[in-house]
């Protein structure tokens, strides 16, 4: 499992940077963001569950065995439809073609709403259903915002109010993702924003050599602020006056190197992957399709239906006795999900069954933006959805598709709400169809990228 893991993420770190060095595929996708994380989580976890001490729970040598062919059943899926299945491709290039203005009354509104949205995620209202819609979009809301200000920033940096408020939506940002939720993605999510609006803007334009250093940077800017918040983000929970609050921090941020490491660590997901394979494989029966099932009955409160099913990686540490009361949520790893869905036999089949899934929504994602390249709502949506992409095969996968979906309809269904009231600012052309170069955003840097017909 050792010589699979460490084969397994060389593989993952191919499949991004050779298609992107050759010319042939965009650098900073859904699809690249996916397979960044499964290096980690698959490939750096399977070389640590590969020489555990079963620090969590009980699996052997078969479960590991499990964990390889399943893995490899998963992404050979994943790999085939992303790259041949059509019917994404074609869906991208007939539908969400018209957009309202991102400049003007319109931006006014939208940065708005996504306050309203934000408000309402800190100070979450006792409103069975809505609550559960704020927890996701408020938290989100911020990193909209400042993906529509940098994105306009670009054009004109050296305009003092749009600095200012570019200032103001990072400190907004940073508040809101270092309050409540001691998650590091939140974090993780704005620098990954920075990043995906420069590359989409500017850098997708540029040698390969200057783009990939650009991102290297601000990503060993995303690792050095993610391992920082690990090492700090629990004492901030223990402590009540400011006082307690900074010694925690300072006594805390001096374990942060050695939490840079630990963040190549695979985050124990392929060792629950094993665990949750043993589990389902040989003490209890395979739920099937338990995920689809997850994330469909989730809009329904908790107070209408108390045993509605939880996830995965909630029940799991309790069903072992691992953990004794309270919440806490594994990453069991999407191959352990496809164990706990088909058991011994069956998870090669819904491994089979999600990797044609997933890998079909995040082609349709990707093609959509290589058509509209300089799409600002596109842009933002990527950039708000890029952390919950990376951690997405950790799992628990039902949880991550809730908050993938959540944060898609805050970036995509209320921009296409508000054209409703707005009109349309710009178009993109539909397959086979051609339009004047006015049709596309007007602004200079929104426009400086070329359309691509695929």
């Amino acid at each position: 499992m050792v010589f699979f893991g460490c084969l397994f993420a060389l593989a993952m770190a191919a499949a991004i940077l050779i298609p992107y060095l050759t010319g042939k595929a965009d650098l900073l996708t859904s699809w690249n963001l996916f397979l960044l994380g499964s290096l980690n989580f698959v490939g750096c976890g399977a070389v640590v569950a590969g020489q555990s001490t079963f620090r969590l729970g009980w699996y052997d040598d078969d479960d590991r065995l499990k964990f390889v062919l399943g893995a490899i059943v998963c992404y050979a899926a994943l790999f085939a439809s992303y790259y041949t299945l059509r019917l994404p491709r074609r869906l991208a290039g007939r539908s969400l073609s018209k957009w309202p203005p991102i400049w003007g009354p319109t931006l006014v509104v939208l940065i708005a709403f996504c306050l309203l949205l934000t408000i309402g995620g800190l100070y979450l209202p006792s409103v069975q259903g809505v609550t559960q819609i704020m927890a996701i979009a408020g938290r989100v809301a911020p990193v909209l915002i400042l993906a529509y200000l940098f994105m306009i920033w670009m054009e004109r940096p050296s305009h003092p109010v749009l600095l200012a408020l570019l200032a103001a939506s990072v400190i907004l940002a940073l508040a809101v993702a270092m309050s409540g939720d001691i998650t590091r993605r939140n974090l993780l999510s704005i620098v990954m924003t920075i990043a995906i609006c420069l590359y989409w803007l500017r850098l997708r334009y540029s040698r390969p050599r200057w783009s990939l250093t650009v991102i290297g940077v601000l990503g060993l800017v995303a690792m050095l602020a993610t391992a920082g918040w690990t090492a700090i983000r629990f004492q901030l929970r223990g402590p009540t006056t400011l006082a307690g609050k900074l010694e925690g921090v300072v006594t805390s941020g001096a374990g942060s190197g050695s939490r840079l490491l630990d963040l190549f660590s695979g985050d124990a997901a392929a060792e629950c992957g094993c665990i949750a394979i043993h589990h389902y494989t040989h003490e209890a029966a395979p739920q099937p399709f338990f995920t689809i099932k997850f994330v469909l009955s989730n809009p329904v409160p908790r107070a209408f239906w108390p045993d509605k099913p939880k996830a995965l990686g909630e029940t799991l540490p309790h069903d072992l006795g691992v953990w004794k009361k309270g919440y806490v949520n594994w990453g069991p790893c999407i191959i352990g999900h496809g164990f706990h869905e088909g058991g011994a036999v069956g998870g090669y089949f819904m491994l089979m069954f999600y990797g044609v899934l997933f890998g079909g929504i995040m082609r349709f994602f990707d093609q959509l933006l290589r058509r509209q390249p300089n799409n600002p709502f596109l842009i933002a949506t990527l950039g708000a959805t890029s952390a919950q992409i990376i951690a997405f095969s950790r799992g628990d996968i039902g949880y991550f598709c809730i908050a993938i979906i959540g944060v898609s309809m805050s970036g995509l269904l209320v921009p296409l709400f508000i054209r409703l009231f707005s009109g349309t600012g710009f178009r993109y052309p539909k397959a086979g169809e051609e339009l004047p170069a006015d049709s596309a955003p007007q602004s200079a840097g929104l426009a400086q990228g070329q359309y691509e017909y695929a």
